[in-house]
């Protein structure tokens, strides 16, 4: 075996490593740090780099072996005296508003099965959150991956048919890598994120998020299975929500669901309370009489879903009656 490299050099070539170092974005492996810093020598490499470990510049990762990332020791204090509590001006369906707190660089979590009103709970609220409808916000932006821009002007005008009245809505079509392009400042909804196969990876791209957000917010709405409360990806999608919400479809009517509420405006925490809804004109959602918010049993959910089944088919049978009686 050949003796360690020692003195100026292995100084020298120390510091071509953390000038490199400094640069790099995220993991990187021996092979790219030996190949663009020309320290292609793989005793000098590995040398260098058992050195910077030492030095809490890098470290190793956990589950692949040649594998590096930079470590940050670089510290923001807070001025925790001098600061002042913030609540984010914004208007949410169903009073939510007045349920919990939004505040600057928070995330609102929105996931919902198949037609059980995501879109519709968006919609609504960019209307009623629009300066032009009394809201408190110039512009929202709406980065959208489903919708057709036919189909959304159908949507929008269902709404309000005017289209001036809508005069600060800026949407996209977008469906991925959302961090890059978020308004850091400014009211953004994303509907929806896309995660077909690695679930656990949405915690990733709502992080991301998180990180790029200063005084705005962002609504991420997410799919879910039927039934569930949380969506694809699990507890990973609430890590970073301080409002978090579920909404479902029995076949007859829509409810929705408070699956995390950080901050509430009073207490008991309304978290794990909900309440019955029907959409109308397309976007807006009226709480149905007698299931305001409140917080129901299964058996009770159950109660409720059989006796609206039950209505529906006494419906049926009353149509079909009054058009053999006509």
């Amino acid at each position: 075996m050949q003796p360690d490299y020692e003195g100026d050099e292995l100084v020298r070539a120390i510091e071509i490593g953390k000038q490199w170092i400094n640069r790099a974005q995220g993991q990187f492996s021996a092979f790219v740090f030996a190949k663009e810093t020309c320290l292609g020598n793989v005793q000098l490499r590995d040398q260098i780099l058992d050195e910077l470990v030492k030095q809490r510049t890098i470290a190793r990762d956990e589950k692949r072996n040649g594998w590096y990332h930079r470590i940050d020791t670089n510290l923001e204090p807070m001025d925790w005296i001098n600061a002042q509590a913030q609540t984010y001006p914004i208007w949410l369906p169903l009073d939510l508003h007045e349920k919990s707190y939004v505040s600057p660089g928070n995330i609102i979590i929105l996931a919902g099965e198949s037609n059980a009103g995501k879109t519709a709970f968006v919609m609504n609220m960019i209307y009623r959150n629009l300066q032009m409808q009394g809201g408190a916000h110039k512009c929202i932006k709406l980065f959208n991956s489903e919708m057709h821009p036919a189909e959304m002007r159908g949507r929008l005008l269902s709404i309000d048919g005017r289209a001036k009245t809508w005069t600060g809505l800026e949407p996209y079509s977008r469906s991925r890598d959302f961090h890059l392009v978020i308004d850091a400042n400014g009211f953004n909804v994303i509907d929806f994120m896309e995660n077909l196969d690695d679930f656990w990876l949405i915690g990733k791209k709502i992080e991301a998020i998180h990180n790029e957000l200063q005084d705005g917010i962002a609504v991420i709405c997410l799919q879910k299975k039927k039934g569930e409360d949380l969506a694809r990806g699990g507890d990973f999608t609430l890590e970073k929500a301080r409002l978090a919400l579920s909404l479902f479809y029995d076949g007859h009517a829509n409810y929705i669901r408070i699956t995390k509420c950080k901050f509430p405006v009073s207490y008991p925490n309304p978290q794990g309370q909900e309440i019955d809804f029907k959409i109308q004109t397309g976007a807006t959602l009226v709480p149905i009489e007698g299931c305001g918010w409140a917080f129901v049993t299964k058996e009770q959910r159950a109660a409720r879903t059989r006796s609206r089944c039950s209505e529906a088919r006494l419906r049926q049978m009353s149509n079909r009656n009054t058009g053999y009686g006509g």
